[in-house]
Formats: C-alpha cells, structure tokens, sequence
C-alpha cells in the first residue's frame, strides 16, 4: 500500500489478527525480503512458525528467497484478492483518513505520514478483536507482550503540540523543545514519539507539556512540508498506483475477519509498532551522536522560496549547523529557521517524496527497532543552514551528478559544520556500504522473574530463526557473514539463549515438545512411568465406559518446567474442575493443621527440650490407594502423551489406544488419589491417620492433624499439613524410629526428605530451637523474596510500618491501575502470610490492607509502600516465644473506638506464655458500636473462641491450664464482663447477650479479667499505628528481641518493668475496688469515674506523664482512707524516669 506514494509492506496473521507496517526505501527484492526476515523472526521469538503467505502476484519473484526461510508463498491470481491484507489495509486507510482530516494543518510533510500510518496499526494491534484466537488478549500482547495501560499509552493525542523537556544544565541553553505528538513508545514507563518542529525530525521523549497550538506552530508544519514537496491531498494507492479508494468500494463488509462487526469503534488500533528501547540517557535526537547526516541539493521552488522570505525576515544568525538542542532560538518562534532550511535529497532509484522527508525514519515493523546506533532517531526534514548563498548556488546546480557516500562523525561531541561543505546525498541506511543492522526484541526472563526486552540485530535473528527454528546447519547471507557471526555467537550459544527464553516458564506438554523435542518425551514419560510403577493407571477400551462415564472422564493435564539447573521436569495432574459439579464440598475438604496447632507444639518442643525433625513424603498421592467405596474416576490422555504411555509399557496399553480424527487417545481408570482430583487431599489424610492409629496414636479432637502417643513415659507429637510433617520427643531415639516405620511405608515413589537438627525449613518458615528453652521463627529468606519482585518505587526505608493516617480513606483518590492493583493483592496476600507467623509487627498495617484489596487507591499503594519500607529496614527481626509455664497465659485485648471510615471499630488481641507473641489478632470488628466500652466488650467475645481453643487444645496434649488471665484497660467493659445484665446501664441495654458469653465463661473458671493501664496495654499495638518510643518498647516486648535495628536490647529489664508496672496500677485498682464496695455498697454504681477530689490526686499522680510511680509495700491493702493520708505525706513518691 502506497500512502502519498510512500510505500509500506503490510503484513497481517489470519488468526492471532498482528498486523504490521513498515515503510519501503525501494521496491526491491532485497528490500522486501529484509521486511519479512524481521517480521517473521518477531513471530519465531514468541514460538510461532510463518509456515504459508497470501499475496498478489507482486510478490511471486521472492517464492525462493522466502522458502529459504520456511515459508512457502501462495500466490493468488489474476483479479483475485487476499480478502484479510485487504480489510486490513482498508481499516488503516480509513483511520489514517479520519485522524488526518481532524489536523489542523492543510498538508504535512511526508514524516507526518508515516507516523500516522504506524500509530493507526499500533491502536490497532492493542485491542482484542472479534474472531481472533483470544478474546481477552490483544494481538500486541499476544505477539509483543505488550498490554495496553492507559496511564502509560494514552496520555496526549497524534498531532497535539507539546513542549517536550530536554536535558539541561545552568546555561541559558533551551530547556525545552516544540514539538508535535505522534503515538506512544510501546514501553512501560510511557514513552512517546513526537516530531520536532525546529528540525522535522522524530525524538522519543517521556516527560512533556501539552499546550494550545498556536498559528505559529501551524505555519512551521506547512513549512516543513514545502521544504519536502509534500502533497497538498492524501492518497491511498497500490503498487500500479490504483486509487484504493475506487478499489475497495465493493469490499464487502462481512469479510471472516471482520474486527469491527459488532464492537466498538475504538479509535486508531495500535500495531505491533517499533518496541524502541525508551532510554533517557541515551536519546537518538542529539546531532552530535549522529554519524550520518543526509543535507539536500535540492531546493523549493522559486513561489515557494519568495514566500518564505516574505514570512521571514530575521536576520538572526543561527550558528547551529545541526539542528540540535543548543538553538538559542525561542522554542515557538521558528521564523528565522525558514530560510536556512534546507530540503531533502532524492535518492536515485527510489520515490519522491519518500525520503525527502526523513532519511533517518526506520521501518515500523512490529517489535522491531530498526534503528542503529549511529543514525538519529529524528528525522532529518529540515536543517539550519544560514549560508543563503550557498543555498543559491545548489540550485544552480542541481543538475549535477550527486555522488553517494557515507559520511561518519566522531564520537564524543563533536559537531560537524556543513557550512563551507558541499551538499552530497548520505544514505542514511548504509554505513561504509554495510547494511545498518536491524534490531529484534525478544522477551527474555532474569534472574528475578521479570521479563525484559533484549535486542538482537538482524543477523542475528536470522541466525537464531534458522539454526534454532528451523534446524539449518546454515543460513546467513553470506559464508563471510556467517564466520563472523559464529566468532561472535557459537551454536551452543545459541542454542542457550533460546532455552533461556523458557527457562522458569511452566508450559503445557504440547508446547513444551515444540521446544524441548526429545528432552520434553523424556520428562513425560518420567512423570507417566511413576503412576505405571505404582499401577495408578488401568487401561479401559473406550466402548466400555457408558456415554455419561466418558463425559466425566477428566482430562490428563501435563505441565514442563525448566529449573534453574537446566532439568526439565514433568508434572502431571488431572483436570478435577468437573467435578465440582457431582461432588459436595463436604466430601472433599481435607483437615490441615491449623498455624496455632504448630505453634503451640512448637513451644512444646523447646519447653520440654524436645528433639524435632521434618519430613516430606514424596508422592503422597500416588502412594494412597483409590478406596473400593469410592465412586469410579476415569481420565483420559490423548495425542503424543498417550502414545508415550503406551510406548512404557506395549503389552499394557498398547491394544487401548484407540484414534480420532487422526488423534491417540486412551481411557484410563484412577487406581490411586491422582493429583488435581478433588478428593486426593482428603483420601491421603484418611490413610495417613489410619497408619497412625494403627500405630498406637492418638488423635487431637481439636486439630485432626495433631496426634499423639506416650513412649518411654514422654509423649510423642506428630504434627502434618498435608504431606509435610513435624515429629518430636525427648528421645533423639525414638523419632529415629517413627522416620524409618515411615519410610519404609512411604518410600515406595521416590525418596523421603527428612531434616534433622535444630534448625527446620518448613511451610516457607524457619523453624529454630537452636536456644535452650525458645523457639524462633525466622522470614528473613520469605521476605528477601517479596523485596527482590518489588517495583522501584517501593524502595528506601521506614523506621514504623504505618503512619498515624493509617485507617482514613478518600473517595476521589486515584484507583490503581489492572497492573498495580494485581500487585497490591499479590504483595498484600504475600505479607499477610508473614505476619500471621513470624511477622506480628506489621499485623495493624496489613489488617487495614486487607480490607482494601478489591479496590486499591494511590494512598493504599503509598501505605503498602511504607509498610516494605519497615520490612526492608528490620528483615532480621525474629519472633522469639518463651514459655516460663504452660498452666497459664495471658491476653491483653483492646479496641480503638469507630477509627475507621464507616465508623466501626478495630480489636487487637496479644496472648503469651511468658515472652513473646504466641497468639493473637488485629482485625476490623463486623458491627458497628455505639461507645468505648461496648467496643471492648466486643472486642473481648470476637476472641473468646481462640481463648477457649486455646485451653482445650492444650489440655488434651496434656497441659491442664488454670484460669487464663484476660488484661483490659476498660474498667466499665470488665464490669459487663464480669457481671453480665447486672452491670448494664440504658447505653448497653441494646447489646446482644452473646457478648455477655464471657461473663458466663468467668463463672466457670475459664477465664479471669485483670485491669491493665493503657500505657502497658499491648493489645493497643494491633488496634492503631503506633509511633515513636512506644512503638518500639511493645515491638520489642511482642517479637522478644535480644537486638533491633537501634542495638542490643535488654529484654530481662523491658519486661520487669512492664510487670512492674502493671502489678501497681493493679494494686491500686484493688484499693479502689475495695474503697468502692466500703463506701458504696455495690458495683454497679462504680462503673462510673469517682468524684472525689483527693482520689483524683491520687490518680494523676499515679498516671502523670514522663513518671513512674512506687506504692510502699509496708501496707499493701491499707484503704481509701490510709491512701490518701499517706499521698499527703508523699509515701506514695514519683520518681522521674
């Protein structure tokens, strides 16, 4: 297609619908036939193979060159179309019409063209469209990896004027730069193409100003576009210069590939247009990195140069010969360029018009950056050239021949002065007679999973598209070519960098033998030969399975994978999603031990000095027999996976293989728990507590994944969470045995990995009993890995994980982004696992993110961001737990009263044994309260249930527990508690009695609530974000740190001053609760403040702020009366800290 007779080669897929463009220097074969190498390698570097190409007879001279490269070319004949090339070539001429009749400018200079051209296929591209194979994913996506993002891709419109911003220093030089916006980059970071106006040439810049267009900047387009000769109309021809207009007037509109049928219309469609490497740094707009330079001989015509002179009468003497950034000219008054510029030349051979206007312009193929390393990204319309006599004297001489050359310009910012030179005709597109290699994105994974873009030039792609793609022992060009291509880049190179492109990537098995050819039969029948050797498969004829048992048969899914080391494995499971159908939840849900079952053992451990060891029984799954009651499963394999099935064992399965359309399939009945089925899970822990029991253990009622069994008069736990299990005893011996009454049940697939020792991975924790009487989890390796995927922006630290703003929200912030809120969720989900283990730190924080997950804003990003800012800071903190006794523990439960938006409340919860967290919650609460108190009353019933499941468990792994000690700092919520209606008032009337449970709990010797003043109060940590020295003190009492971030800490002097203080406001509130009784006769009447002046002394004193208070332990149960005369005589004395 011709667009003002500007060649383009237009390209477009039947079914994944990528189209492409790109601009033609000449019609030649060679030219041609460079187009398609490029295209055709961006389809080979995503797995796909150009194997057939439609096209006219235009096209029949290049049958060879393109059956060189594997593809085979259908010629269509006379008065015959492509109709698919023509609808597409029709949908760009049509938007190409309808975004250039909206320009304010009358004509523009060829440059504009073909940017508009390459900015209607790259829209194009970035939609999904109607009959493709995706209905989701957009044809650049799909080929490019590209995905549409609105605040990167659709930030300013083609033909808008922009003052783009350049680099500066403290100079008077410009700082910015007009010109007119074209399309975006194509990258992540928003990069855009845009046209200078001050020279014609295209830069790709990020950050931009929008701005009105002035008259001015119009008339520089038209001046531009004389300068080019440019055409005054737009036409759309062929190659025989057919108006396409008269020729695709009959093209009917229900072609098979119509994308618009039926959708919206969305504009200009993005191509797969030019993935150009976006770097800041290294700008291609800089004259002075230019190593070649195309000045014209040829001039406008006498009409046009009077009126440009006319326009034009500056005598400002610009002593910039290039064109670059150091103009000193204002950046809109373009008046006195008008005259120094000169036109394009016209390249012999090749069309006017065309190279006029940009030399330096490269081939929009999609995902392809043609340009190289010393050809400017601009393009070169115009340049300043004040010598107005020389200018005369090239158009005297005209006529002459014009020798063409190369022209190659030193590195290292020198400028070239075309001043007193001669006007010569540099081909922009050769260097020294070489052609300019062309580079190819491919998508590459490093080492953090990230995918990245590497370029890689014509030569080769070529290479890696034949030798690798195709399998030729050769291929290049030239035999010269090709030695210096292998000095470069050997076979096995090669042959690794197109592994690597998969590396890490788990794919389908049909996908999988594309790449991995034999190596990928080899790890499908390693997978297939485990289910054979454990007789998991019985081979049916497909005619004896009824018609409904072949509808559910499952299908066999099979997954490689490429690890690190370069194996390749298999994985196989079965397609169990239909069975959600038929089968009730209840019947699949399989018991997992619970993370305070694992904790609480876990103290147990270290208490006791237990002996723990992990183990991981391999092929859990295969090695649990299908149950005879069990309703009958059958799967079904097909293609070259059921051929490799048979080719195990002939006599087996040969004889069931029975083909389809040309396809081997094969019905098989499961004889084991196959993975993927949905009750694998549950049959194995059926079959794993039947060895157990059988074995003499017995079972936690309350966690089924718990059980135990007395041995030498020591118990023995075994803790599982599917196939993964925790045993201990006192006697290294004894689980010594269990591991090998173990294996030699579990062995039969594989070997067992057992993990001795006092230092455990297990379930992405580390498990450390290294310390007599501790246990530590550590997540340092869990969190190195949540910061190695993080963005840039998440970097930097904080010294707390929330700012006090945590909890508020606001409606008109900016939602996140598809990309950004996957992020959030991903990272969000990724630290709650970590604080509901190692991590309770950070718990307020993540609480409030939780809530936040299904619609994420700019403030929620910038909390999550500070919340990995702490974790960056303080990844070495461990949680620490020492149980001093296991016949009693505490809970501090608080709540922060209607801290959130809708007014509701948030409860906090802190239970130890001694030191550290061993237990707890920060949450939002589920209704809304009317008061203080009626919030820690809720707060207190949401955590009985834990309290209580707390006892029970423990008492049957044989710790009987005394009354477990609730702390509160609400004396009106203890009195609810404790008396239930009794202590009610008309504010609390209202409440429901279940949270009155307690009182009721209490009664039966289950729990016992003790006042605990606010400042010791460290269920506050998980109810609000705490800051500063508090923030730190109950951290640090939480995890039980020896050190943090500041130094060493002692824990032994923290933690007797926080009993020590709590113990004398209990004291006190003891008095008071007794003077109360004495004075007033009942408790009811004490749920309000006292009144008494002295007494109120006597509390601020107690409480005053930057003091600690000491109480004489001469008298401790002296009354009210007794208080006050020894606070008038300072036996009560404050101490400043």
């Amino acid at each position: 297609m011709k667009v003002n007779g500007i060649p383009f080669l237009m390209t477009i897929s039947r079914h994944i619908k990528f189209g492409s463009a790109g601009k033609l220097d000449n019609m030649s074969v060679p030219t041609i036939i460079s187009h398609f190498k490029v295209v055709i390698g961006v389809y080979a570097s995503r797995g796909f193979r150009v194997t057939v190409i439609l096209a006219d007879n235009q096209f029949e001279p290049m049958r060879g060159e393109l059956a060189n490269l594997g593809a085979i070319i259908n010629v269509v004949s006379h008065d015959e179309h492509v109709p698919e090339i023509e609808r597409f070539n029709r949908t760009i001429k049509e938007r190409v019409r309808a975004a250039y009749n909206v320009l304010p400018f009358e004509f523009v200079p060829p440059v504009f063209i073909i940017e508009l051209v390459y900015a209607q296929v790259f829209w194009r591209n970035m939609f999904a469209i109607k009959g493709g194979i995706s209905h989701t994913q957009s044809p650049s996506e799909l080929i490019l990896n590209r995905k549409l993002d609105f605040n990167a891709h659709c930030k300013v419109e083609y033909g808008e004027y922009v003052q783009t911003h350049e680099e500066h220093d403290n100079s008077m030089g410009t700082r910015t730069v007009g010109a007119i916006a074209t399309r975006p980059t194509g990258n992540t970071q928003g990069g855009y193409y845009f046209i200078r106006l001050d020279t014609g040439r295209r830069i790709n810049r990020r950050d931009w100003t929008t701005l009105p267009m002035p008259d001015i900047v119009i008339d520089q387009v038209h001046r531009l576009a004389r300068r080019a000769k440019a055409n005054r109309t737009l036409a759309f021809t062929n190659i025989r210069n057919e108006d396409l207009d008269l020729l695709y007037q009959n093209l009917p509109d229900d072609l098979p590939d119509n994308e618009t049928d039926g959708l919206p219309d969305l504009g200009p469609g993005p191509a797969g247009v030019g993935m150009e490497h976006n770097n800041e740094d290294n700008d291609d707009d800089e004259d002075e990195d230019d190593s070649t330079y195309n000045p014209t001989h040829q001039d406008e015509d006498n009409s046009q140069q009077s009126d440009d002179q006319s326009d034009d009468e500056s005598t400002h003497d610009d002593e910039s010969n290039d064109g670059s950034d150091n103009d000193n000219n204002n950046d809109i008054d373009f008046h006195n360029n008008d005259d120094n510029e000169t036109a394009e030349a016209t390249v012999e051979g090749k069309n006017p018009g065309v190279e006029n206007e940009a030399p330096g312009i490269q081939n929009e193929i999609p995902g392809v950056d043609i340009e190289n390393t010393g050809v400017a990204d601009e393009n070169a319309g115009v340049e300043h050239n004040n010598n107005s006599e020389h200018d005369h004297e090239q158009e005297e001489n005209e006529d002459e021949p014009v020798v063409t050359r190369s022209y190659q310009v030193p590195s290292g910012g020198v400028q070239m002065n075309l001043r007193n030179q001669p006007r010569r005709n540099y081909d922009v597109f050769n260097m020294d007679g070489k052609p300019v290699p062309t580079n190819i994105v491919l998508l590459q994974i490093d080492e953090n999973m990230e995918m990245n873009e590497q370029f890689m030039d014509e030569d080769e792609a070529e290479w890696l598209f034949l030798t690798e793609t195709l399998g030729w022992k050769e291929g290049l060009p030239e035999v010269e070519q090709m030695e210096q291509r292998k000095a470069i880049i050997d076979m096995n190179a090669v042959t690794l960098l197109a592994e690597h492109l998969f590396r890490t990537d788990q794919m389908g098995w049909r996908k999988g033998l594309k790449i991995f050819h034999k190596k990928g039969e080899v790890a499908i029948e390693n997978e297939l030969r485990q289910i054979h050797d454990m007789e998991g498969f019985q081979p049916k004829h497909w005619h004896e399975l009824t018609k409904e048992e072949r509808a559910r048969a499952l299908r066999y899914l099979m997954y490689l994978k490429e690890k690190r080391d370069g194996k390749l494995k298999g994985r196989g499971c079965a397609d169990g999603r239909p069975q959600r159908v038929y089968t009730p939840k209840s019947e699949t849900s399989s018991p997992t031990a619970a993370l305070a079952a694992m904790i609480m053992t876990c103290v147990i451990d270290a208490h006791e000095g237990r002996d723990a060891a992990t183990l991981d029984i391999p092929g859990a799954f295969l090695q649990t027999k299908m149950p005879k009651d069990e309703d009958v499963v059958h799967v079904v394999l097909d293609g070259r996976m059921a051929e490799l099935l048979a080719k195990i064992s002939p006599e087996t399965y040969q004889e069931y293989v029975h083909h389809k359309r040309e396809q081997a399939y094969i019905y098989c009945q499961l004889n084991v728990a196959l993975y993927g089925t949905l009750k694998a899970a549950v049959l194995f822990w059926r079959k794993l507590l039947k060895s157990l029991r059988m074995r003499g253990f017995t079972l936690n009622p309350y966690d089924w994944c718990v059980a135990n069994k007395m041995i030498n008069g020591k118990q023995l736990t075994i803790l599982w969470h599917v196939d993964d299990l925790k045993i201990s005893h006192v006697e290294t011996q004894v689980v010594d045995e269990i591991i090998a009454s173990l294996k030699a049940k579990y062995e039969k697939v594989g070997t067992m990995t057992v993990r001795r020792g006092k230092i455990h991975e297990y379930l992405g924790m580390t498990l450390d009993f290294s310390q007599p009487g501790k246990f530590i989890i550590g997540m340092e390796n869990y969190i190195d890995d949540v910061l190695k995927e993080l963005p840039d922006d998440m970097a930097g630290t904080a010294t707390t994980p929330a700012a006090e703003h945590l909890f508020r929200t606001r409606d008109n912030a900016t939602k996140l982004n598809e990309k950004e809120k996957e992020l959030f969720h991903k990272v969000t989900a990724q630290l709650l696992y970590a604080c509901k283990r190692g991590r309770p730190d950070v718990h307020t924080a993540i609480a409030f993110l939780c809530t936040r997950v299904k619609h994420p804003d700019k403030d929620d990003y910038k909390k999550l961001t500070r919340v990995i800012k702490y974790l960056r800071r303080t990844k070495f903190l461990r949680l620490t737990m020492e149980a001093g006794h296991l016949d009693q523990n505490h809970w501090f439960i608080d709540s922060a009263f209607a801290v959130h938006d809708d007014m509701r409340s948030h409860s906090g919860s802190y239970m130890t044994f001694g030191k550290g967290m061993m237990g707890g919650s920060s949450n939002k609460q589920k209704i809304n309260t009317t008061s203080s108190t009626e919030a820690e009353t809720v707060a207190v019933h949401d955590n009985m249930p834990n309290i209580l499941w707390t006892r029970y468990f423990l008492a049957e792994q044989g710790y009987p527990m005394r009354p477990s000690i609730i702390h509160q700092d609400n004396q009106s919520a203890m009195l609810l508690e404790t008396n239930g209606r009794g202590s009610s008032s008309k504010r609390t009337r209202h409440m429901n009695i279940r949270y009155f449970f307690v009182a009721d709990c209490k009664d039966r010797g289950h729990v016992t609530i003790r006042y605990c003043p606010t400042d010791e109060m460290i269920g506050d940590f998980f109810t609000k974000p705490l800051g500063g020295a508090k923030f730190r003190r109950f951290r640090n009492i939480i995890m039980n740190c020896d050190h943090d971030e500041y130094g060493a800490v002692d824990m032994g002097a923290l933690m007797s001053e926080h009993q020590k203080r709590i113990a004398i406001r209990e004291q006190v509130q003891k008095t008071e609760h007794t003077e109360c009784q004495s004075t007033s006769g009942g408790s009811q009447e004490c749920v309000g403040p006292r009144s008494d002046p002295m007494w109120a002394a006597v509390r601020i004193a107690h409480k005053g702020a930057g003091h600690k208070s000491r109480i004489s332990n001469k008298t401790p149960s002296a009354g009210y009366t007794d208080i006050v005369r020894r606070r008038k005589h300072t036996v009560i004395q404050t101490v400043a800290e």
